[in-house]
């Protein structure tokens, strides 16, 4: 596992209990990229492994409101 690798999942446990602590929703998207990158190569989706290209803005937009979509009800009627 690269340096970078470690210090994202540490970032991830941290955002996780942030998001408990302030009750707010958290959105995973390691996972979905993780499964873009059986279609396409990471460099498609991410281009330094952080910062999303246009493909992985529009991937993590997705994934944000399907998951947003199924705890917020005014997000469910709108569409």
């Amino acid at each position: 596992m690269d340096a970078w690798e470690t210090v994202i999942q540490e970032m991830q446990v941290i955002v996780r209990q942030l998001a408990k602590s302030y009750n707010t929703i958290h959105v995973e998207f390691q996972e979905p990229l993780n499964k873009a990158c059986q279609n396409a190569p990471a460099k498609y989706w991410v281009w330094d492994g952080v910062h999303p290209m246009p493909a992985g803005h529009e991937l993590m937009a997705r994934v944000w409101i399907n998951e947003v979509s199924k705890k917020l009800d005014f997000i469910k009627n709108a569409n």
